[in-house]
């Protein structure tokens, strides 16, 4: 599946582009996401679609992706790529809290984890 990045990054000091796919409501949700990684210079967030029109958003560090979630079939899927599991949820908000619960754990653990490590169950 090949994807169509329309924003290399998105600064954190601004609101998120209403391109790539995502309705008004999705991208206040971005935002929330945006927001909470305003204080993490460090971070950026990359938003696209893929070819087939699923919009995405990662977000990372100079080193590796943190999260990355997606709209696919009318579901949200959230990964965050050092970890084994995907989650899913079927509203933007209830995916924009997975997304940030799991982004506040990734940035408490980001100065001794690596994708190496052992990973959480």
């Amino acid at each position: 599946m090949g994807m169509r990045e329309w924003a290399d990054t998105a600064s954190f000091g601004k609101a998120a582009p209403s391109q790539g796919g995502w309705s008004n409501r999705e991208l206040r949700e971005i935002d929330r996401i945006r927001a909470a990684c305003g204080n993490h210079l460090q971070l950026e967030m990359a938003l696209g679609e893929s070819d087939e029109g699923d919009p995405w958003c990662v977000i990372s560090d100079r080193e590796r992706i943190l999260l990355h979630i997606a709209r696919i079939d009318r579901c949200y899927v959230i990964a965050r790529p050092c970890r084994s599991r995907l989650q899913t949820a079927t509203s933007i908000r209830a995916a924009a809290d997975l997304a940030l619960s799991g982004l506040d754990r990734e940035m408490q653990e980001h100065a001794s984890y690596r994708c190496d490590s052992p990973q959480e169950p």
